[in-house]
């Protein structure tokens, strides 16, 4: 025997309808702006094997720019969505004064 729908059976049901209808629509990601100092694809190779096997990377230069960053960022996540599936979120960090001393930088 079916159960009754209840006020609060139909408020998971549509709370759940509204996670799967957002979970199915990924847009894809926008084109990456290529800066000078966005790794290669070699280096970002090179960065994955490293991830895999579970190893330390090698830093990037500390010559990169904010700009350089976020396209390395966003082409990394790209790499890593063929392996791992679409990013879903980010992790906060650097957002405490005392640790973005010590990773010389002023923003999270």
């Amino acid at each position: 025997m079916p159960q009754p729908l209840t006020v609060a059976r139909a408020a998971t049901l549509a709370a759940m309808a509204v996670l799967a209808a957002a979970c199915a629509g990924n847009p894809p990601p926008p084109p990456v702006a290529m800066t000078p100092g966005c790794l290669s694809d070699a280096k970002l190779d090179d960065w994955i094997t490293a991830h895999n096997a579970r190893t330390p990377a090698v830093n990037p230069p500390e010559s990169m720019t904010a700009a350089d960053a976020a396209c390395t960022r966003a082409r990394l996540q790209q790499r890593l969505a063929v392996q791992y599936g679409p990013l879903v979120g980010y992790k906060a960090g650097l957002t405490n004064p005392a640790v973005q001393k010590r990773f010389h930088t002023d923003q999270p």
